[in-house]
C-alpha cells in the first residue's frame, strides 16, 4: 500500500500497528504575543453576605471570539480546549513603529524545525532578534476508540502517525518521539519604509511584508467634551487643545470641569473600534451598628453601649460586561468580579457621557457609653475635590483580527478649591 512505513516485525507482531507518512508541507503558526482570543462564560450567582461577595459557580464555558469554538469544562474535552482558547493563523503582513517593536511568535508544527529566519529587503528600515526560545520533548498520544497515534497539530486536527489494536509499546513511544519548538523574534522598526522577512520552517519558506510607519498607534486621539486626553504625536503638532494638565502639582492628569460630554475615538488605520466601557463609582451610603452589653450581680453591676455610623460605596457583586446577568464572567481579559464598588455603561464611539462627580470622602460618627461614662468620636474629610471615571476602549486589530484593551482616567474637578 502506497505510503506505508515498513516496522519491526516485533513491533508488529505485539501491536498490529501501521504507520503513516508524515505530511510534507510545514506550517508555522505566526501571531502577535499581546493578545485577547477567548472570553470565560461562567454560569452560577453572586451574593453579598456581611459586606462579602459570594460566588456560586456551577458551570463555565470558554468562547473563542474570533472563531466561536467554545469549551465547557464538564466535558473535559483537550480537543475543544484548545479550539477555543487559541487562534492560530498564518500572518503574511505586519506593521511596526519607529522606535518600537513586534513580537513575532512562530511555531512550526511538532517535529518540524525552524531553518532561518532573515530580512531578505528593507534592512534599513527594520533590525531582528530572536527574544524566545521554547523547546520540548514530546510524545504522541493515542486514541482506544480510533486505534489512532497522532500528534496534535496548530489548528487542532490530529496528523495521524500509525493505527493500534492495543497501546503502543514504550519502544514504539520512544521510537516516535519529536522536539516541539516556539521561538519569538522582535522585528524593530529603524525608519520608515517597506521591508520582508522570510521564515523557513523544514524546507518551507513563507514571507512576511513589514510596514514601517512614524505612526502605528492603536489611537490617534482620544477627546471628551472636544479636547483631546492624549497628547498628538503628529509631526508639528501644537497640542493646543488638550484636557492633560502641566503643572507641577497635576501633572499627566486628565483634570475636566465638564460634567457631560462626546468621547471619541480616532483609530489607527490597522484598529477598528468595538466598544467602550464607561464605569463609575457607585454612590455613597450610610452604614450603622450598634451593640449593648450589660451585667447584673447582688455585688456589682455594669453596662455599655456603643454605636457608630459610616459612609461608604454601595457593594455589588462586580459589573456585568455582556449582558448576561451575572457578574462571574471574563470579558475581553476583563474580569467582571473586580469591580465590586462599581457600575458599567457600555457605549459606542463618539457617544456623549457623563462623568463621576461625586469626590472620595470618609464620615464617620462613634458614640460609646461605658458604665455611664460617655464618648464620641466624629470625623470628617473630603479628599482631592475631584473624582475619576474610567473608561475601557476594547479594539480589534483588523490584520491579526486579535481584540485589545485599553484604559484612559478622567478626573472631575468638584470644587475650584
Amino acid at each position: 500500500m502506497k505510503g506505508i512505513k515498513r516496522i519491526g516485525a516485533m513491533a508488529l507482531a505485539t501491536a498490529m500497528i501501521i504507520s503513516l507518512a508524515v505530511p510534507g508541507s510545514a506550517k508555522a503558526a505566526v501571531y502577535s504575543s499581546t493578545t485577547t482570543v477567548y472570553d470565560i462564560d461562567r454560569q452560577g450567582t453572586s451574593s453579598i453576605e456581611n459586606g462579602t461577595v459570594k460566588e456560586n459557580v456551577t458551570g463555565t464555558i470558554y468562547r473563542n471570539r474570533i472563531t466561536g469554538a467554545a469549551y465547557d469544562t464538564s466535558t473535559k474535552n483537550a480537543d475543544a480546549e484548545r479550539a477555543a482558547t487559541h487562534y492560530v493563523q498564518d500572518v503574511k503582513k505586519i506593521e511596526v513603529g519607529t522606535d518600537s517593536y513586534y513580537g513575532l511568535s512562530i511555531n512550526p508544527e511538532v517535529g518540524q524545525t525552524l531553518d532561518s529566519v532573515k530580512i531578505k529587503s528593507g534592512k534599513a528600515n527594520i533590525s531582528i532578534k530572536q527574544s524566545y526560545k521554547y523547546e520540548t520533548t514530546v510524545y504522541p498520544s493515542y486514541d482506544s476508540k480510533t486505534k489512532e497515534v497522532y500528534f496534535k497539530k496548530s489548528d487542532n486536527t490530529r496528523e495521524v502517525i500509525a493505527t493500534s489494536e492495543s497501546y503502543p509499546t514504550e519502544e514504539q513511544m520512544k521510537a516516535w518521539k519529536r522536539v516541539d519548538t516556539n521561538y519569538t523574534y522582535r522585528i524593530f522598526g529603524k525608519k520608515p519604509g517597506k521591508a520582508k522577512i522570510e521564515y523557513t520552517v523544514s524546507g518551507k519558506k513563507t514571507k512576511v511584508n513589514v510596514t514601517v510607519s512614524d505612526d502605528a498607534r492603536v489611537f490617534k486621539a482620544v477627546s471628551y467634551a472636544g479636547k483631546k486626553l492624549t497628547r498628538d504625536l503628529d509631526r508639528n503638532a501644537t497640542n493646543a487643545n488638550v484636557w492633560t494638565s502641566n503643572t507641577s502639582n497635576k501633572a499627566g492628569i486628565n483634570y475636566v470641569t465638564k460634567k457631560s460630554g462626546k468621547f471619541k475615538v480616532t483609530m489607527g488605520k490597522n484598529y477598528k473600534f468595538v466598544k467602550a466601557f464607561v464605569i463609575k463609582s457607585t454612590p455613597y451610603e450610610v452604614k450603622t451598628d450598634a451593640d449593648s452589653y450589660s451585667y447584673n450581680s447582688k455585688y456589682w453591676s455594669y453596662s455599655r453601649s456603643w454605636s457608630k455610623s459610616q459612609t461608604a460605596r454601595q457593594k455589588t457583586t462586580g459589573i456585568d460586561l455582556n449582558g448576561d446577568g451575572d457578574t462571574l464572567d471574563t470579558i475581553y481579559g476583563i474580569n467582571e468580579n473586580d469591580y465590586s464598588e462599581d457600575t458599567v455603561q457600555v457605549i459606542g464611539n463618539n457617544k456623549k457621557i457623563t462623568l463621576d462627580t461625586t469626590p472620595i470622602k470618609d464620615e464617620y460618627t462613634y458614640t460609646e457609653n461605658d458604665n455611664g461614662r460617655e464618648y464620641s468620636t466624629v470625623r470628617s474629610s473630603q479628599s482631592n475635590m475631584a473624582e475619576d471615571t474610567r473608561i475601557i476602549v476594547v479594539y480589534q486589530n483588523k490584520i491579526t483580527k486579535t481584540f485589545g484593551t485599553d484604559h484612559f482616567d478622567i478626573t472631575y474637578r468638584t470644587s475650584k478649591n
